[in-house]
């Protein structure tokens, strides 16, 4: 008899479920732990996307370079007489180059920041790619290049060396590594282009031709951590939101920065 009283001693012991109090513990340790993990896993994601966004802008930028090298030096430029092929915002790309440089070897997705995901797919960017057939790409990606709609003069580049600025009765001699030729397309509302404002601002949601808004890549909420830049020397690198001024004129259009 006393075995037996055992063996249900411990039966009954091996059954027994979780009281309300300890399944309330284990939650709490999972959501305590998820709530640690998930915002490193977001970081690291965000890493992941500003590096293969820093590929492609490398990719892009020397694709330009090499473009130039075999046009006497001169970049792409928009035909300023012409709207259908100039376009109209600062990431729009003249279409014969566009199909120049995919001939040479590039991807079309290469054109594209990985950080406007999930909203913007590689059905999307394929979309915008041949958004005005014959007459401009639309990219994810912004370029200073010549006679591009909206852009001010003082950012736009003619050729792969840097050309004298005008500033007033001065002339102003940048230099290449700190000139920008591509940047990542942080863009606000039309009108929204006061740097002491931007905080305000909305850089999540810019209606636009296409079916979905724009959005900007790289985003710490609903303000933008920053973005790439290629220089006109080839190298990319990262600048701060902080740091970004407005680059367009055009009080119609979305304001672009970087």
């Amino acid at each position: 008899m006393k075995r037996t009283s055992r063996k249900r001693a411990l039966f009954s012991q091996a059954g027994r479920a979780f009281t309300l109090i300890e399944l309330l513990v284990v939650i709490a340790i999972i959501a305590i732990l998820a709530a640690m993990l998930l915002p490193a896993l977001a970081q690291a994601k965000e890493r992941a996307k500003r590096t293969q966004c820093k590929n492609n802008q490398k990719q892009f930028t020397l694709a330009l370079i090499m473009y130039a090298y075999d046009n006497k030096d001169y970049l792409p430029t928009h035909e300023a007489t012409d709207a259908g092929s100039q376009g109209y915002w600062v990431w729009d790309f003249p279409w014969d180059v566009g199909m120049t440089l995919l001939r040479n070897g590039t991807e079309y997705k290469t054109y594209y920041c990985p950080g406007t995901e999930p909203r913007f797919t590689e059905a999307d960017w394929l979309a915008l790619w041949n958004f005005a057939t014959n007459n401009y790409h639309v990219l994810g990606y912004a370029m200073t290049l010549a006679n591009t709609a909206s852009l001010a003069a003082s950012n736009q580049n003619t050729k792969i060396y840097p050309q004298p600025i005008g500033i007033g009765p001065l002339s102003v001699m940048p230099v290449a590594t700190d000139r920008v030729l591509i940047a990542d397309a942080t863009l606000s509302l039309p009108g929204q282009d006061d740097a002491s404002m931007r905080s305000s601002y909305n850089f999540t949601s810019v209606p636009g031709g296409y079916s979905k808004p724009h959005t900007s890549p790289h985003l710490n909420g609903a303000l933008p951590a920053g973005g790439n830049q290629g220089m006109l020397d080839g190298h990319i690198e990262w600048r701060r939101f902080q740091l970004f001024d407005v680059r367009t004129v055009n009080a119609g259009d979305p304001t672009f920065w970087w």
